[in-house]
């Protein structure tokens, strides 16, 4: 097959819009992920306000906290997420929800704590799947919260501050976000 100069000219312009076409997707998808990365920011800050009353034993600030929480979660936008991301996200946040209901209706600071472990729990899922732009955090572990069975959670200084009961400064870092 011949090929004039007019169909190579051709075929050189196609290549190059597939590959313009292809870096052009990769570069959205990236802005789509650093996007829902700030999304994640803002959760974890809320969280983080949540952990620190609970350290302090003021389940009237976590209660209150978990309601601000869980209303923040309704602006979450998802227009930018697909495929497996958005599965991830939808599974996650729909028991994300129903902990953050329970915890906000509960004045009982042992309730609240073992709420607190789940979401604690789905937290450090979401943290890893989509990254924390650029916020330092760091996961704790403390094997005897909750009477022994141990817990994880977030922290956003490196010393520990346990929101479990244990021991305030019981555990140790884990692992850096």
């Amino acid at each position: 097959m011949q090929f004039t100069s007019t169909s190579l000219g051709l075929l050189l312009i196609l290549i190059f819009f597939c590959s313009a076409c292809s870096q052009s997707s990769a570069v959205l998808e990236r802005n789509s992920v650093q996007y829902f990365e700030e999304q994640i920011k803002a959760v974890t800050t809320n969280y983080i306000t949540i952990k620190n009353a609970l350290v302090n034993n003021n389940p009237e600030i976590a209660a209150r906290e978990a309601r601000a929480l869980r209303m923040y979660l309704d602006g979450v936008q998802l227009d930018r997420l697909d495929g497996k991301a958005l599965a991830f996200w939808i599974d996650k946040e729909k028991r994300l929800r129903e902990l953050l209901a329970a915890l906000g209706t509960s004045e009982s600071l042992p309730e609240q704590r073992l709420k607190f472990h789940e979401i604690s729990t789905i937290l450090i899922d979401l943290v890893e799947e989509f990254g924390t732009s650029g916020l330092s955090l760091y996961k704790q572990y403390c094997p005897k919260a909750l009477g022994g069975e141990g817990a994880s959670w977030i922290n956003e200084i490196k010393e520990i501050q346990n929101p479990y009961s244990g021991g305030l400064h019981c555990g140790e870092v884990v692992e850096k976000f």
